[in-house]
């Protein structure tokens, strides 16, 4: 092909999106264009995230590869490994005019290395505040063809449908049971006057999620649970700041390394109380006498435990427009490291050799296609979140302490227990052993070798602000 054949490319990361709030019976939001769309293009209804926090899952996607491979860890930042070969460059070699619209922490967590023109608005900023506006100016200007990558925050915790007096038409009861469906209602609205801008008979629309959140399963009380814990974080942080901010400009400018050190023990101590604090409201919540999966939802709400549940793994992904399939549901499991190979296909690109993720072209075209067992990661940005590591089939999750093989372990079966209430880690050894086999093999199977990224101390102190205020550290 001849890079003026090729079509565009309509790419929309949206963060915390989970795959039964986007299509199906428990979604209460109302979502004419992506219910439209769905009947338009074909929709994978298992589709599931290899990481369950934002930095690893795209890391993952733009490279193919499982976050063990392509993120590293910087104090309390998580990071994109820059120096990686990405299908960002695919687009780049076949001559397509490539652009990304970012919010900024994930600007600063290695995605303004990927992309060279790129535009950067303010991570908490949805579609209604001017985010909208600039991604349908930006359209009429792109040459074709094409390449744009969209990632939006308009369902990530901190988005409030209150907190905005421009979504006041959607904190209505019918746009949804909750926060988060209320905003998925008045994010539909926006996507419409979007595409509405779209040619998709030469267009590739891909819509999926970084993660899916336990905050679209939340009740009022839980809510409220949730609410009350981010304004402590919020108080706290900023009370951290002013304190250390004090603490260490009373001091010569010939003592900087001891002022540093001072300010971040103080913020270190005061982060250490706030934790305590959870921890006793974490006690009181295991005593109540309801559902196990509503009591993790409630933990949740009040501090994320990192764990590998369905509510932050399974994802929607979308097919629309160019060469793809209509009105088309596929059951099958599948990873979001599939998605770039996919587009590879598609478009007749050559592939990234070495790399996990595989194309679903197959599953298009009604071929065989082998399910494979897929490796779950959570690297947390914070240190009192143990990270975790797990394996995912159709039928079964298992997961545990990535640190300990014999700490916090998970085993569920999704066929006859998918809201994964039942551990039987306890019951099923020899189902442990399988996974723990599966988890060395795809762990030792990496032949990538990386250099190490760099970001300047602008960027890192920039990042641990921004991760603070969406209360991540």
């Amino acid at each position: 092909k001849f890079f003026n054949m090729y079509p565009n490319v309509l790419f929309l990361m949206i963060d915390s999106f989970s795959s039964k709030k986007f299509h199906g019976k428990e979604k209460t939001s109302i979502t004419p264009i992506l219910d439209k769309l769905v009947s338009e293009g074909t929709f994978f209804e298992q589709a599931i995230s290899v990481g369950s926090t934002t930095v690893p899952s795209y890391s993952s996607v733009l490279t193919g590869l499982y976050p063990f491979q392509c993120v590293e860890k910087n104090g309390n930042l998580l990071l994109m490994n820059s120096n990686l070969k990405t299908f960002i460059q695919k687009f780049e070699e076949n001559k397509y005019d490539v652009f990304a619209e970012l919010p900024e922490i994930i600007a600063l967590s290695g995605l303004n290395k990927i992309f060279k023109n790129y535009n950067i608005f303010d991570t908490f900023a949805t579609l209604y505040d001017d985010v909208g506006n600039t991604i349908q100016q930006k359209l009429t200007t792109l040459k074709q063809p094409w390449f744009y990558y969209i990632h939006l925050m308009d369902l990530h915790g901190a988005a409030e449908i209150n907190s905005n007096p421009k979504l006041t038409n959607f904190n209505n009861g019918k746009f949804g049971k909750n926060n988060y469906e209320k905003m998925v209602s008045a994010m539909d609205f926006w996507l419409g006057k979007i595409l509405s801008k779209i040619d998709f008979s030469n267009t590739l629309l891909i819509i999926t999620a970084d993660h899916g959140s336990p905050t679209s399963e939340y009740d009022s009380a839980m809510e409220k649970e949730n609410k009350t814990s981010n304004q402590k974080r919020d108080t706290s942080s900023k009370l951290s700041y002013r304190l250390g901010h004090k603490i260490v400009t009373n001091f010569p400018e010939f003592m900087s390394p001891v002022r540093k050190k001072l300010s971040e023990t103080y913020t270190s101590k005061k982060n250490q109380s706030l934790t305590k604090n959870f921890q006793k409201r974490l006690k009181q919540i295991d005593n109540i006498e309801t559902s196990s999966r509503e009591k993790r939802l409630l933990e949740n709400a009040v501090m994320s435990t990192g764990n590998l549940y369905d509510e932050v793994c399974r994802i929607p992904l979308l097919f629309v427009g160019y060469n793809v399939p209509k009105n088309k549901i596929i059951p099958n499991q599948i990873k979001n490291i599939d998605i770039f190979p996919t587009i590879n296909q598609i478009l007749g690109f050559e592939t990234i050799d070495n790399i996990h993720g595989r194309s679903l072209v197959p599953l298009l075209s009604d071929e065989e296609f082998v399910e494979e067992s897929i490796l779950l990661q959570t690297i947390p940005n914070n240190d009192d979140i143990k990270p975790k590591i797990g394996i995912r089939t159709s039928n079964y999750k298992y997961f545990r302490n990535e640190e300990s093989k014999n700490e916090s372990l998970f085993l569920f079966n999704l066929k006859t227990d998918p809201l994964e209430e039942n551990n039987l880690a306890d019951t099923e050894s020899q189902k442990i052993e399988l996974f723990e086999k599966k988890i060395l093999e795809i762990t030792n199977s990496s032949s990538v070798r990386k250099n190490k990224s760099e970001l300047s101390q602008k960027d890192m102190d920039s990042a641990k602000d921004l991760l603070k205020k969406l209360g991540y550290i």
